[in-house]
């Protein structure tokens, strides 16, 4: 069977084939440069790719009732190539950190992802009680800390008070008081 002039997919060069051949390159060095892998397979960020999808698509995933089960979706480019995920988020800065999204009713998108640490990601929990107060918007527990009192205390006052008494009253003051054998309190002299 005669040879067929064709061009490389990759570099345009000319090369002969057989029709039957089905090749598309000039060479295997064009060829392999097409097949190339990232690389990055076994590494946090490889991993966090493969999680994020697993628990959006795969119902036997433990988590997808979390995600995939409430309409949580891979945008298309990130769903297809761990390298334009990768373009996008770039390395994990610590160990400590993994992928977040910053409105946990949307999907895994560049605009709505971050790497975050556990203790931030636990600020954006669905059942995080949100306070808005003179226009700012934190969890129950940042208000608490913004304002010098105890979480404990914050939630009794919420379920007594308004959110500005709960936020703008100050904490009592502690005197050093301490119980008495009947459990009384003892006045300092």
């Amino acid at each position: 069977m005669p040879k067929t002039e064709y061009h490389c997919s990759l570099c345009g060069e000319p090369f002969y084939a057989k029709p039957s051949s089905h090749r598309k390159y000039c060479s295997n060095d064009c060829y392999h440069a097409t097949t190339r892998v990232h690389g990055m397979s076994g590494t946090a960020e490889y991993t966090a790719w493969l999680d994020l999808r697993k628990r959006c698509y795969d119902p036997t995933c433990l988590n997808f009732r979390y995600y995939g089960a409430k309409g949580i979706t891979v945008c298309e480019r990130w769903n297809k190539s761990f390298v334009e995920f990768f373009k996008d988020m770039g390395l994990k800065p610590t160990p400590e950190h993994s992928i977040e999204r910053l409105d946990y009713t949307k999907g895994y998108t560049p605009e709505n992802c971050v790497w975050a640490t556990t203790f931030q990601q636990h600020r954006n929990r669905s059942n995080n009680v949100q306070i808005t107060f003179q226009g700012v918007t934190m969890c129950r527990d940042d208000w608490a800390k913004a304002k010098g009192f105890s979480v404990e205390i914050l939630r009794y006052r919420l379920r007594k008070w308004t959110i500005e008494k709960s936020l703008t009253t100050p904490a009592m003051p502690r005197y050093g008081r301490a119980r008495g054998r009947n459990g009384s309190f003892i006045a300092e002299r």
